[in-house]
C-alpha cells in the first residue's frame, strides 16, 4: 500500500490498492476517493473536472463546412497554428485561405461520419473529408485531427490523411 504521505498528497494512488469490488472498504473509501480533485500534471494544483471539448470540436468543423471564417476566428486562439502531416505550419489566416480554397473546388463539401474523443489537453476528430471534384470523381478522404485547447479555444491543430488518397483534390487546388 502506498505510505501515508503518498497518500494524503495523491489519494487516487490508493484506489489501485483498496478500491476492489468486494473490498470492506470499497464502497466509503472508493467514493471519497472518486469524488477528490485530480491534480493536474505539475502536481501544483487540483482540476476539479475535464473539460469536454468535444462540443467546440463540433463547433469548429461545422463553421469550417459552411465557411464561416468569422466563426472559425471566435472558436481558434489569435495565435493558433495548424499542420498537415507534419508540414510547415499554418498560422489562422493562411488556414482560413486554405479552407477557402478547398470549398470553392470541392461542390457539396461535407464532413462525414465524424467520431469524437475529448482528451486532457483539447479533443481528436476522425472523419470523411466528402464532395466532389471538378472533374466529377467523388473526393472521400480518411482524416485525424488532433487538437490543443486553450482557456476554451483551438490553440494547435495536427490533421493527417493519405496524401495518395488526396491527389485530386491537391490537382484540383493547383
Amino acid at each position: 500500500m502506498a505510505s501515508d504521505s503518498t497518500s494524503t498528497r495523491w489519494p487516487w494512488i490508493r484506489l489501485r490498492e483498496t478500491c476492489s469490488p468486494g473490498s470492506s472498504r470499497y464502497t466509503s473509501t472508493c467514493d471519497r476517493l472518486l469524488a477528490s480533485p485530480i491534480p493536474d500534471w505539475a502536481g501544483n494544483k487540483l482540476v476539479e473536472t475535464l473539460v469536454d471539448n468535444t462540443a467546440l470540436c463540433e463547433a469548429l468543423f461545422d463553421a469550417f463546412e459552411k465557411g464561416d471564417a468569422e466563426r472559425v476566428r471566435a472558436l481558434c486562439t489569435s495565435d493558433m497554428r495548424a499542420r498537415q502531416n507534419n508540414n510547415p505550419p499554418m498560422d489562422l489566416d493562411s488556414l482560413l485561405e486554405f479552407s477557402r480554397a478547398v470549398l470553392r473546388v470541392v461542390k457539396d463539401f461535407r464532413y462525414e461520419n465524424a467520431k469524437r474523443s475529448n482528451t486532457a489537453t483539447g479533443f481528436v476528430e476522425e472523419h470523411n473529408v466528402c464532395g466532389t471534384l471538378p472533374d466529377g470523381t467523388d473526393l472521400d478522404l480518411a482524416v485525424c485531427v488532433v487538437a490543443d485547447v486553450s482557456n476554451g479555444k483551438v490553440r494547435y491543430l495536427r490533421e493527417y490523411l493519405d496524401l495518395s488518397a488526396a491527389s485530386g483534390l491537391i490537382e484540383a487546388l493547383s
